[in-house]
C-alpha cells in the first residue's frame, strides 16, 4: 500500500498555512459525557444507528438483528426481520417511512412500524445510499454488481416505481442531491477516488475533484461521506487502510473546485448541526468545529480551529465514570438537536448517548 509523501503533506501545509483561521479553539467544558447506552443483550457488531428524537432510535447489526428504542436507550427492544443476516445502514425519512441494507444485496423498507423485503430495481447489486427529498421522492445509488457498474436511481412515488438514469464502473458511494436540479455523488474504484456534480437533474455528470486528487489516491483512499453545509459550501472525507490516514475536501464555490487537506485520523463520519461540525473516525477520534461558513476558505480553516473529545474523560461506561479503553472505532455520529446525539462504535459495538450543556464553548 502506497503511503502519503511527505513532500506532498508538506505541499499542502504550505499552501494552506496562509489562510490558517484566526477563530479561537474551541473549549469544551468538562462535564459534557459520551454515556453508553449499549443494549446488554447486544452480542453482535452495530453497523448503523438512526434516531428521530433524543428518546427513539434504531441500531443495526451484522447478524440481521434491528434494536429499538424508545426511551433514550434505558430499555431495548430487538426486532426480527426475516431473511435478515448482515444488515448495513439505516436511511429514514420520518419515524414512519425508511430503508435498511442487507449485505446480501437485500433491501428492506420500513412503513407504518413494519419491516418487510423490499423489490429495489436493480439486482444483484447493493445500495449504497438513500436519499430522501420528500415523501415521494427518492434517490438512491449502488455499488458494483455483477456486471461491474454502479448506478444512480431515482423514484418519484415514494419508491413503488424506480428510473434507472446512471451508471458507471465505479462503487458509488453516495448520492447528495441539494434539490431536483443540483447534486452530487461520490464514487471509488480500483483506478481513482471519483467526485461527480449535476445541474440539470441528471441528464450530465461532471467530475468536480482534480485529476490529480484522484491518481495519487489510487488504492489507498476512499471517499466516505459528502456533506451540504448549504448550497455553497461542501465538506468530504476519506480514509485510508491505515488509522493514520485522512483525508478532507473543502468546497466554498458549489462543488465547482476543491482543496484538500491531509490529516493523521482515518474518518469514518461528518455531521453538522446548525452550529457544530462533527467529524468521527478510528480510536475513538471526535473532533468538533464550531460552523461559521463565512469563516471556511480551505479544509485546514476547519482543522485550526476543531477540538478533539478526551477519551480519558469525556467517554464513560457507566454513571460511575469508567473509562472506555481507548481502541474503540467510531463508524457514526447523529445529532438529533444541537444538544442531543449519539455514536456508536464497531469494536465492541457499544451504543452512547451525547447530552451537551446549552452552553457548549467556553468563549472567554
Amino acid at each position: 500500500m502506497r503511503v502519503f509523501s511527505p513532500l506532498f503533506i508538506l505541499t499542502y501545509f504550505l499552501a494552506t498555512s496562509c489562510t490558517k483561521s484566526s477563530d479561537k479553539p474551541i473549549v469544551f467544558n468538562t462535564d459534557n459525557k459520551f454515556v453508553n447506552i449499549t443494549p446488554q443483550f447486544l452480542t453482535s457488531e452495530a453497523t448503523s444507528c438512526w434516531f428521530f428524537n433524543e428518546n427513539s432510535g434504531m441500531v443495526s447489526t451484522n447478524d440481521g438483528l434491528l434494536v429499538k428504542s424508545d426511551d433514550a436507550g434505558a430499555t431495548w427492544q430487538s426486532i426480527d426481520i426475516e431473511g435478515a443476516s448482515h444488515l448495513s445502514d439505516l436511511f429514514f425519512y420520518n419515524s414512519a417511512f425508511g430503508f435498511c441494507i442487507d449485505n446480501k444485496n437485500t433491501t428492506y423498507l420500513y412503513d407504518t412500524a413494519k419491516w418487510s423485503t423490499y423489490n429495489f430495481p436493480v439486482k444483484n447489486t447493493t445500495p449504497s445510499s438513500f436519499q430522501m427529498l420528500d415523501s415521494e421522492i427518492i434517490y438512491a445509488s449502488t455499488l458494483m454488481g455483477e456486471n461491474d457498474l454502479g448506478y444512480l436511481v431515482k423514484s418519484n412515488n415514494s419508491g413503488i416505481t424506480w428510473d434507472t438514469v446512471f451508471s458507471t464502473t465505479s462503487d458509488i458511494e453516495q448520492i447528495l442531491m441539494l434539490n431536483e436540479q443540483n447534486g452530487f455523488f461520490i464514487s471509488n474504484s480500483d483506478n481513482e477516488i471519483g467526485l461527480f456534480k449535476t445541474t440539470d437533474a441528471w441528464h450530465g455528470w461532471f467530475s468536480r475533484i482534480p485529476s490529480f486528487y484522484g491518481t495519487y489516491f489510487s488504492g489507498t483512499v476512499r471517499l466516505v461521506k459528502l456533506l451540504a453545509l448549504d448550497n455553497d459550501h461542501l465538506v468530504a472525507i476519506g480514509r485510508g487502510d491505515r488509522k493514520s490516514e485522512g483525508i478532507i475536501l473543502v468546497s466554498i464555490d458549489g462543488g465547482e473546485s476543491w482543496n484538500l487537506e491531509i490529516i493523521n485520523h482515518a474518518l469514518n463520519d461528518i455531521y453538522a448541526t446548525d452550529s457544530t461540525l462533527y467529524f468521527v473516525g478510528d480510536e475513538l477520534f471526535v473532533a468538533s468545529w464550531l460552523i461559521n461558513v463565512s469563516r471556511i476558505e480551505t479544509a485546514y480553516s476547519i482543522i485550526d480551529t476543531w477540538k478533539e473529545f478526551n477519551p480519558a474523560t469525556d467517554f464513560v461506561l457507566s454513571e460511575e465514570g469508567v473509562a472506555v479503553e481507548y481502541y474503540h472505532d467510531i463508524i457514526q455520529i447523529q445529532f438529533v438537536d444541537e444538544q442531543h446525539g449519539f455514536i456508536i462504535t464497531n469494536n465492541l459495538s457499544l451504543v452512547f448517548k451525547i447530552t451537551l450543556n446549552s452552553e457548549i464553548y467556553d468563549k472567554s
